[in-house]
C-alpha cells in the first residue's frame, strides 16, 4: 500500500539488508522547499515502519554489519542499530583535503565515501576514518572535479568516477588515471559479477571497462546512451542484467544499447526512479535477490516476475 511516506517525504536512496529489513533515506519536502538541511532514515522492517531525522543533509550510506550508516554532505555520520542510534564526530579535512562529501559505498565490509576535491575516505571503525586519496593532485583552480561514487572488488581494487569523465583505479596501493571516453559527468560506478565496471552519468552515458588489466587491456568504451534528456543517477547488475535509471524512467543494457525497462503486463509500475539497491536472496537460497528501486514517490521491488510496492 502507498502513501506511508511519499505523501510529505521524498526517497533518495537507501540500502538493503534482507528481505525482512531495508534501510531508506528521505527529505521532508517542506525542508527540501526551504532549502533546509534535513534527513529522515525511514527503517522498514516487515511492512513495518519508523523514521528517525536528522538536521543535515546526507551524500550516502551504507550497510556494515548490523549498523546502518549514513554519511552527510558537509560530513555528519549517524549509526543506527537495531538497538541504537547515535551521532559521531563530523569528518572534518583529513590531510589537508576538504570539500563536500557526495556518496558513500559498502564494499567487502569496509564503508568507503567520496567527495569534491577527489576525496576518498575509508571508515575504520567509530570516529575513525583513513584518507585514501593522497595520491590523487589535488584540484588547482581549474574545473571543477570530485568524486562521485566508489565500487570495487575490496580493499585491493577499488575504482571511483567523477566529474570531466574521470575514472581513477586503486590496486590497494596508489591510485592512476584511467583513460576516459568521455568528459561528460560521471555519477555512478558498479563492478559486475565478472569483473566488468559499469559507470553511468551526464547525457545517459554509458561506458564500460575494467581495472586489474593495466595497458590497452583496461581500455574503458562507451557502450550506450539514453539520451540529453536522461541524466542517469545509478546502474546495478540484477539477474545477469546490467540496469540503469534516470529520475523517472529505467533501462536495460541490451546489446551494447540501452532500452526501455520491460515491466511486462505489471499494472503497478514505479513512475519515479534515481537509486538502485539489491535486496539479497535468503540465506542458502540462491539466485539473484530482488531488485529495488527507489525513486522520490515510489518505492518498488522485483522478484524477476512481479512488482511489489513498498511505499
Amino acid at each position: 500500500m502507498a502513501g506511508h511516506w511519499t505523501d510529505e517525504f521524498s526517497f533518495f536512496g537507501g540500502a538493503i539488508q534482507d528481505t525482512r529489513h531495508a534501510y531508506l533515506l528521505a527529505v521532508h519536502d517542506p525542508a527540501a522547499e526551504a532549502k533546509a538541511p534535513q534527513t529522515t532514515a525511514v527503517i522498514w522492517t516487515d511492512g513495518s515502519w519508523h523514521g528517525e531525522s536528522f538536521e543535515w543533509s546526507c551524500a550516502g550510506c551504507g550497510i556494515i554489519g548490523d549498523e546502518f550508516i549514513m554519511v552527510g554532505v558537509e560530513g555528519d555520520v549517524a549509526a543506527i542499530t537495531p538497538t541504537d542510534i547515535g551521532e559521531e564526530n563530523p569528518i572534518g579535512a583529513i590531510g589537508g583535503r576538504s570539500g563536500a562529501l557526495t556518496n558513500a559505498r559498502a564494499i567487502d565490509r569496509i564503508l568507503y565515501v567520496t567527495g569534491m576535491g577527489r576525496r576518498v575516505l575509508r571508515r575504520d571503525g567509530i570516529n575513525a576514518w583513513t584518507q585514501l586519496d593522497a595520491g590523487m593532485p589535488a584540484p588547482d583552480d581549474g574545473p571543477v572535479r570530485g568524486l562521485n561514487a566508489i565500487d570495487g572488488a575490496g580493499a585491493q581494487e577499488l575504482v571511483a568516477v567523477g566529474w570531466g569523465g574521470e575514472i581513477w583505479a586503486w590496486d590497494g596501493s596508489t591510485w592512476r588515471s584511467i583513460d576516459s571516453p568521455t568528459n561528460l559527468i560521471l555519477s555512478a560506478v558498479r563492478r559486475m559479477s565478472d569483473g566488468t565496471y559499469y559507470a553511468v552519468g551526464q547525457e545517459g552515458i554509458v561506458v564500460r571497462g575494467r581495472a586489474d588489466r593495466p595497458g590497452d587491456q583496461e581500455r574503458w568504451e562507451i557502450v550506450g546512451e539514453a539520451g540529453a534528456a536522461d541524466f542517469l543517477y545509478d546502474v546495478i547488475e540484477f539477474d545477469g542484467r546490467v540496469v540503469a535509471s534516470s529520475m523517472l524512467a529505467l533501462f536495460e543494457l541490451k546489446d551494447e544499447a540501452l532500452e526501455p525497462f520491460d515491466f511486462g503486463d505489471a499494472e503497478d509500475v514505479p513512475l519515479t526512479q534515481y537509486r538502485l539497491a539489491l535486496e539479497p536472496g535468503p540465506r542458502g537460497a540462491g539466485g539473484p535477490g530482488r531488485l529495488w528501486t527507489i525513486g522520490s514517490k515510489d518505492v518498488f521491488r522485483l522478484d524477476g516476475k512481479s512488482w511489489e510496492r513498498i511505499d
